[in-house]
């Protein structure tokens, strides 16, 4: 493998990346200049990492959530992330992200999607539990694992299900996301603690898996248990 020339400038540098995705993440990464920038690669990363998850869904069947939130954890973490699963804070935290700057932070609540009820107690959970919203620490995310069939229309049920929030968190909206529009939307509303808005993605993780060829028919693991 050769080495880069020692007189490669920051242009040279942007002009590869602009051909090669890896590197402008890395970029990215290395030098996000806000918190607002931190939060739009880490979903790109996040987006990367579900891509992986959902790749081979036969071998998830079974799994509990902090088994998936591992794989999607050390996916940042080779990324060059900080992140980690189970820290405290207000309560146990599924997921937290660092930023470059150590101010930055994410932090994402993970359930298997078994029904709008459990979804929304995860989401009230993060929404008012885990930490005063400030500028540096204003979006989380609630990441649904889905076993079940018609994922889409779960997350449509989950979408609308999510909007009787308004009548338990201030300044309540629901907007779409422009990636993966069918699976994933934000919603953002005035903590509780602070009065600062805080903004979360809601992600839909589709594990679906029931083949109906003979051997998957017979097979126990793909039964879909979950």
């Amino acid at each position: 493998m050769g080495t880069l020339p020692s007189n490669l400038s920051i242009k040279d540098i942007e002009c590869l990346a602009n051909n090669d995705r890896s590197l402008k993440l890395m970029l990215n990464r290395i030098l996000a200049p806000s918190y607002d920038d931190f939060i739009k690669i880490l979903y790109e990363d996040i987006d990367i990492a579900i891509v992986e998850l959902e790749s081979n869904p036969q071998l998830m069947q079974g799994d509990e959530e902090d088994k998936l939130s591992a794989f999607i954890i050390s996916q940042l973490k080779r990324a060059g992330y900080s992140a980690s699963l189970g820290t405290t804070g207000g309560g146990n935290k599924d997921i937290t992200v660092l930023g470059r700057e150590p101010s930055w932070s994410w932090i994402g609540e993970a359930k298997i999607y078994r029904s709008v009820t459990n979804l929304h107690e995860a989401f009230l959970q993060l929404a008012t539990r885990y930490r005063n919203a400030d500028p540096t620490k204003a979006c989380g995310g609630v990441l649904a694992y889905i076993f079940r069939p018609k994922a889409r229309q779960l997350m449509i049920e989950w979408k609308s299900a999510v909007g009787e929030t308004v009548m338990e968190l201030n300044d309540f909206t629901i907007s779409p996301c422009d990636q993966k529009s069918d699976m994933t939307f934000y919603t953002s509303h005035e903590h509780v603690s602070s009065g600062m808005p805080f903004k979360v993605k809601h992600i839909g993780v589709n594990l679906h898996f029931q083949p109906l060829d003979k051997s998957a028919r017979s097979a126990k693991k793909y039964r879909g248990d979950n």
